[in-house]
């Protein structure tokens, strides 16, 4: 060693190692211990759990399945992000009611909403105000005016992504699908002007997808480098772009609508999440780019991932489709395009819930943060700082359904006919309890209903639907997230007797 003194090198190494040594220790001896329950993928001498981090990633359902009944009581997996605890089913009516666990700032943490680029998760989930909760739930949430206006826009966008054509045609399936929920969402999010704009949808759609990479790419670094290294990572730095660009954008539209009021043309009514913001803020600054990327980032992967998820089950359970699309003309025929008439598309509902009872966003959930130290009903200390979920194997479970493992779409509506009110899709209980439970529930599940129900009867009425021949669905997971297919072969072709009635 050149650069060091001779009587320095001759010891340098042997203390280099011993420090590497002792902070590897260090560091398991501390993993281990921030958990009173045991680490099921948990290897000797895997020091940096670079195998515990693999097999988690690759195989957390198994471990989750396995570990809780080997052990008989809650787990822990060795995460990326850190020790993940998981309970047992039975344990979600604690979750549900224990005033020491937090959803929101468990979110604010795990996706870095303190960082610059990353403000859409800030103003959601660590607002005083909560402007955009507020959003959600007082406009945006059971609105019987937002639906002609969804339709209209889902109808348009359909006929550009996917053409009038009527012969067998490959979609692209992921951008077609994103962009029709990016269509739909962006007329009561950023008005009709602006849904309209590719670069806008452009923006939106590429910060919604993102996002969640560059938090991903983020969380591969140790926690004491992300306040630098974040400034260096190209998913980082797209979203601080995106950001300001948005911001732009969004300074020129509230512009455009204050010139609108002056120019003699009266007070103008938007009807859209850009004036209710500014109404709901009382006269506060509002940050509307960050509102509009919240909006995106929470409504546009989620909602068409789900709309993704029930598309293929129905080309695998083709016997659905003539139940479904009858159920539409006649709803539709009654109530016209209105909410009275997505309400009473219940076989399609129950469709929408088996779909997300088999497919779910999640294997686990839902996720708190432990903000106080509190105590199992057992007694055990789950200390302040601990990240705990739920397992979700009951959708699963005998006990809760009858032939679990199959696919039935009349399920649901069955249960409801026999007066089971809780099984609709916005609906959560403890059994099937996707959009989460309790204070934290998600509130944009009635819009996401909605959307996902238009969308299905402009499908069901003017589009064939079909797997490419030789293609099989092939979902994916990644630790305890579940991935509907990107990648899936669908063809198309528009009916020829396609129905206007959505029009």
């Amino acid at each position: 060693m050149a650069f060091l003194p001779a009587d320095l090198a001759s010891w340098f190494a042997p203390a280099l190692a011993i420090t590497i040594t002792s902070f590897l220790f260090y560091y398991h001896f501390l993993f281990s211990q921030r958990s009173p329950f045991p680490i099921v993928n948990s290897y000797p001498y895997d020091f940096l759990n670079r195998r515990a981090h693999k097999t988690y990633l690759e195989n957390a359902q198994e471990l989750i399945t396995q570990g809780l009944e080997k052990y008989n009581s809650p787990i822990t997996l060795a995460t990326p992000s850190g020790p993940l605890m998981i309970l047992p089913a039975e344990s979600i009516d604690w979750v549900r009611t224990n005033p020491d666990l937090d959803h929101q700032e468990l979110v604010l943490q795990q996706y870095f909403g303190n960082f610059p680029g990353f403000e859409a998760n800030k103003i959601m989930h660590d607002d005083p105000d909560n402007l955009v909760i507020n959003l959600i739930k007082r406009k945006l949430s059971q609105n019987g005016k937002l639906v002609p206006i969804l339709s209209r826009h889902i109808g348009e966008a359909l006929e550009e992504l996917w053409t009038e054509n009527e012969e067998w045609h490959l979609i692209e399936w992921y951008g077609s699908t994103m962009g029709l929920i990016s269509r739909a969402a962006g007329a009561v999010f950023a008005g009709e002007k602006l849904s309209r704009d590719g670069e806008w949808q452009r923006m939106t759609m590429r910060y919604a997808t993102g996002f969640f990479s560059a938090a991903f790419e983020l969380m591969r670094w140790p926690a004491w480098t992300r306040p630098v290294v974040h400034w260096f990572l190209p998913g980082a730095r797209d979203c601080r772009k995106l950001m300001r660009d948005v911001r732009r954008v969004m300074r020129e539209e509230v512009k455009r609508r204050e010139r609108e009021g002056t120019e003699g043309k009266g007070e103008i009514e938007y009807f859209d999440a850009v004036g209710w913001s500014e109404e709901l803020a009382g006269g506060k600054k509002v940050d509307h780019g960050a509102v509009q990327l919240s909006l995106a980032m929470a409504a546009l992967h989620t909602t068409s991932s789900a709309l993704r998820q029930v598309l293929l089950d129905l080309c695998e359970h083709a016997e659905l489709v003539e139940p479904l699309r009858e159920e539409v003309r006649e709803a539709v025929k009654d109530h016209g395009v209105t909410a009275a008439a997505v309400a009473k598309m219940h076989l399609l509902d129950s469709v929408m819930k088996e779909s997300q009872r088999l497919g779910p966003p999640t294997i686990a959930g839902p996720e708190r943060l432990v903000i106080r130290d509190t105590r199992l009903p057992d007694g055990i200390l789950l200390a302040r700082g601990s990240h705990i979920a739920v397992d979700q194997s009951g959708m699963r479970s005998p006990g809760n359904y009858s032939e679990p493992e199959k696919f039935d779409g009349y399920r649901f509506y069955k249960m409801r006919e026999a007066g089971d009110e809780r099984t609709a899709f916005a609906s959560s209980t403890k059994e099937h309890s996707v959009f989460g439970i309790g204070k934290y529930i998600c509130p944009g599940r009635f819009l996401a209903a909605v959307e996902i129900k238009l969308c299905l009867a402009h499908i069901l009425l003017k589009y064939d639907v079909r797997f490419r021949e030789g293609y099989k669905p092939q979902s994916a997971k990644l630790g305890i997230v579940n991935m509907v297919d990107i990648a899936a072969q669908i063809e198309v072709g528009r009916r020829h007797d396609a129905d206007d009635v959505l029009v």
